[in-house]
This record gives structure tokens, C-alpha cells and sequence, in this order.
């Protein structure tokens, strides 16, 4: 076997193990927003510094499988939620965002929907939601 088929060969399970880190780390971003904590703080929680938890989220470095399970305990999250999915599994996930924007609105929404403390004022907003989803 030539070095430029091994490159070649190296060079793509580099690009998909990336791909695995890129879609934890994204995962781990948006639930560390969505509970409100900083990176600073998460890194308290598992037991690493705040950029740690940086490279975590950009998929500079690969979450070894201990600091796996701290961040999903940490999160409040089954493991499963933290790794990554074939695409087919996520076709119908509305978690799942392509779209920035979108992504922004829904963790704002969820960020003020945590502030509010009226457990009727939460099911008042939740009916909303159903009826205006629903009349789409």
C-alpha cells in the first residue's frame, strides 16, 4: 500500500471522527443555553476549565467517554442525547436546526419560558404554542 493511499485513507477517518466531535459539541452548546449555565460554570460541573468546554463545543477536541458521561450528568441529559446520530434518525427531529436564526428564537424562547414561575401562566403559553402550531 502507497503513503498517499494511507494519507488518503487517514485523512478521511480524521474528517469523520471531526464530523462525530463537531455534532457532541454542538449538542453540548445548545443544552449548556438552554439551562442558562456558562461555559465557566459547566466546566465546574465536569471537572474541566471553561476552555475545555470551549474546544468540547467547536469540535477542536474529541469528549472522551468520562467527561461524556459528566457533561450528560452535568446537562441533565441521557448519554444517547449527547452522541451523534446517522442523519436518517434526525429527518423528523425538530431539534435537529439548520438555520441559525431559528436556532437563536428557540433557545430565547426556551430562556424565558424557564423565567416564568405561574405554573398556569406555563400551561397558558404551552396552549398557545399547540393552537397557533396547529392553525399552521
Amino acid at each position: 500500500m502507497s503513503i498517499s493511499k494511507l494519507k488518503n485513507d487517514f485523512s478521511h477517518t480524521q474528517e469523520s471522527t471531526d464530523t462525530g466531535c463537531h455534532k457532541m459539541g454542538r449538542k453540548v452548546k445548545e443544552l449548556r443555553l438552554i439551562q442558562g449555565l456558562t461555559q465557566e460554570g459547566l466546566g465546574d460541573k465536569v471537572g474541566v476549565s471553561f476552555q475545555q468546554i470551549q474546544k468540547y463545543e467547536s469540535g477542536k477536541n474529541a469528549i472522551s467517554i468520562d467527561k461524556l458521561l459528566a457533561l450528560a450528568q452535568a446537562l441533565s441529559v441521557d448519554l444517547a442525547v449527547l452522541l451523534p446520530t446517522p442523519i436518517a434518525l434526525h429527518e423528523e427531529s425538530s431539534f435537529e436546526h439548520k438555520d441559525d436564526e431559528s436556532s437563536r428564537e428557540i433557545l430565547e424562547l426556551v430562556r424565558e419560558y424557564k423565567e416564568i414561575k405561574s405554573q398556569e401562566s406555563r400551561k397558558a403559553v404551552r396552549s398557545l404554542v399547540r393552537s397557533l402550531s396547529s392553525s399552521q
